[in-house]
């Protein structure tokens, strides 16, 4: 055990059976192999890519060439993510090229009778047996590394790019350190099997190793199968479809939630699940509410945990930041306020209500938010909230914006009408009637003043405010369409012109997030045109709010299949269906379940 993270995971204390069939086997081209609470991975990487993931995050690079990596998530934007490149040796120590074959809990590099079997335990330690093969992890040239063997069983690995050193322990085998201790050409670390067999057992640590119990490969495979049955389990018990290809893409989407969570550590002081464990491999303030409300009424004290993240974080203004990981945040942004809006579907799917202490965090922290845009993000003309970016809305490169800042937009004051109304449940359910009617009024004006500045005939319209005018601007994104969460709030011809404009967004993949006839509509242009998860949730939910049963649910249908063939990236071609950006998304995955639990027949 190392001395710097408390563990996170869950190993169960009894076999849960489970009730998909055959075991789900992970794509390492899509998928990376991880387990709850750990904070590292295995992926298959292929050749560098001069495209970026998104502004600030390059794609995950191959420094030594395509092939498996051990990568790290600590640290988004600070650290380089791949620790070591894996390479398999055949009995004369040339490199072969095996079969992977991986399981939620178990990743097998196969070739005949050989294997090689990788496991990680609940507090993310990585377990390694070989069999008739030998392993070679090659730690490329970049930073201060320096290696030293401990006698025959361990080796020690410094590794300054990753602000962690890596210990590695022989219970079978040979083990041996090829290069010098330190090496501007990298460092090579082989596990040779002695008759027959090696076994080791690698371990990350800060400052000092300390020795501490540990288990076989074996023993750590079957406790990670077990512990990821248990996190199945009650997602099982809430879905019937009997569709093979969709059940498998139900268990996949629930593997993608589980295999990118990690334990308390640093900034975090919760269990987290990160937005990915491939590029996109932190939290961002409102792809988490996404994450939570998959998750609630199934793991509820993991879905609050997620619900709160953020607001552990949250500044004395009120404010939360825009993004943050174990080492770093930042407030350059903000994010949508959603927050209340996916509060009031947890609180109606958890199976018992908050205690009293935690509604009291809850109210709180929602309070402080919502005032903060209400005090520092507001116009005093209009009395509506502004952004001052694409990234506070989370519609980072979005049309919206062309025409500059400060922009009044219809999400950000609709979303905060929902968000007063939750405020104004909350403080009854406490019997703080004073402030309930308080909240309930600051909805109310604010409904008002979005309906009076902000509606025109054919829709609603960002304003662009400078000084003391504020001038429409003319755009063909789907974010002035997102009031529809404002459902029956809305006048019955409002309705009717909000239906008719996400007719056209509309496609056979889901909802674009820019008309595909716009032209600013760019294939793979980000929130410029893909489908994305978080839009067409807020668009279903808005017109299954309204009545408008049909359209929601031929939109829901078209996402859920889109992610059935193409996986949970990050967004998807709204003219193809291909899968663009981040290959394994867990606000995707989080809301293909909600929609395909909501809209049953689509599965």
């Amino acid at each position: 055990m190392s001395d710097s993270h408390p563990p996170c995971g869950t190993n169960a204390n009894g076999a849960v059976e489970s009730r998909l069939g055959e075991p789900m086997l992970v794509n390492l081209n899509r998928e990376p192999f991880s387990r709850f609470g750990s904070w590292h991975s295995f992926f298959v990487q292929k050749q560098d890519s001069p495209r970026r993931i998104e502004e600030s995050a390059p794609v995950p690079s191959s420094p030594l060439g395509p092939g498996l990596y051990l990568r790290s998530h600590h640290a988004r934007g600070v650290i380089r993510r791949e620790l070591a490149k894996l390479e398999f040796l055949g009995p004369n120590g040339a490199v072969i090229q095996p079969e992977f074959v991986c399981t939620p809990w178990e990743l097998s590099a196969r070739l005949g009778r050989s294997a090689i079997r990788i496991s990680f335990d609940e507090v993310g330690r990585i377990a390694v047996r070989g069999e008739g093969m030998g392993l070679r992890f090659r730690i490329p040239p970049q930073g201060v590394v320096a290696a030293w063997a401990d006698g025959h069983d361990r080796i020690t690995v410094n590794a300054r790019y990753a602000t962690r050193r890596y210990q590695f322990k022989r219970f079978a085998g040979s083990l041996k350190l090829v290069t010098a201790w330190t090496s501007n050409k990298g460092h090579e670390v082989e596990c040779l099997p002695v008759d027959g067999v090696f076994e080791v057992l690698i371990e990350e640590f800060w400052s000092t190793w300390i020795s501490t119990p540990s288990k076989t490969q074996a023993q750590t495979s079957a406790d990670a199968r077990l512990a990821w049955e248990r996190f199945l389990e009650p997602f099982v018990l809430h879905h019937a479809g009997p569709d093979t290809t969709v059940r498998d893409t139900w268990e996949r989407a629930i593997y993608v939630l589980w295999s990118a969570g990690v334990s308390p550590c640093g900034l975090l002081k919760r269990p987290a699940i990160l937005m990915s464990k491939h590029g996109m491999d932190q939290v961002w303030s409102w792809d988490h509410c996404f994450v939570a409300m998959a998750l609630a009424g199934r793991h509820d004290e993991l879905a609050w945990d997620q619900w709160l993240l953020p607001f552990d974080l949250q500044d004395s203004f009120g404010a939360l930041p825009d993004g943050f990981n174990d080492v770093f945040q930042h407030f350059n942004f903000c994010k949508p306020p959603v927050h209340g809006w996916a509060l009031g579907h947890i609180l109606q799917v958890v199976r018992r209500q908050p205690e009293p202490d935690r509604f009291a965090l809850i109210y709180d922290r929602l309070a402080k938010q919502t005032r903060w845009f209400l005090e520092h993000r507001c116009s005093s003309a209009l009395g509506l909230p502004f952004y001052l970016h694409g990234n506070d809305s989370g519609w980072d490169n979005s049309s919206m914006f062309d025409e500059g800042v400060p922009l009044v937009a219809p999400d950000l004051s609709a979303l905060l009408v929902l968000q007063c109304e939750q405020l104004a449940q909350l403080a009854a359910a406490t019997g703080n009637s004073s402030e309930s009617r308080s909240w309930q009024r600051e909805s109310q004006k604010l409904y008002k003043a979005m309906d009076r500045s902000l509606w025109r005939r054919t829709g609603y319209v960002p304003l662009r405010l400078n000084g003391d005018h504020a001038f429409p601007v003319s755009c063909r994104s789907l974010i002035p369409a997102i009031p529809i969460i404002l459902a029956r709030r809305l006048k019955s011809k409002q309705l009717q012109t909000l239906t008719e404009t996400i007719k056209g967004f509309a496609t056979a993949y889901g909802v674009a997030t820019e008309r595909t006839d716009s032209p600013c509509y760019v294939a793979d242009g980000y929130w410029r045109g893909p489908v994305w998860g978080p839009s067409t949730l807020l668009i279903v939910e808005g017109l299954a709010a309204t009545g408008e049963t049909t359209l929601a649910r031929a939109i829901a249908t078209a996402y859920v299949k889109t992610c059935s063939v193409s996986g949970f990236a990050e967004n998807f071609d709204a003219q193809t269906g291909s899968p663009l950006r981040d290959p394994a998304y867990t606000w995707t995955a989080a809301t293909f379940l909600l929609l395909a639990q909501q809209f049953g027949e689509c599965l």
